[in-house]
């Protein structure tokens, strides 16, 4: 998981260096650090229930 994030926000930032905005650029990196680490949170839950499912 570490790796993908590090790849992903690698690939934004470097994209992101081409707008002129400061602002602009922390605030779409920010957003898509959360959207990394929910997303995250989203597949340890799924992975859980299965869990849970298959020791049922």
């Amino acid at each position: 998981m570490g790796c993908a994030l590090f790849i992903t926000l690698s690939v934004f930032a470097y994209f992101i260096e081409k707008l002129d905005g400061v602002v602009l650029q922390v605030g779409i990196l920010m957003i898509v650090l959360f959207a990394e680490i929910a997303w995250v949170q989203v597949e340890y839950n799924a992975m859980k229930k299965k869990m849970i499912k298959k020791k049922k």
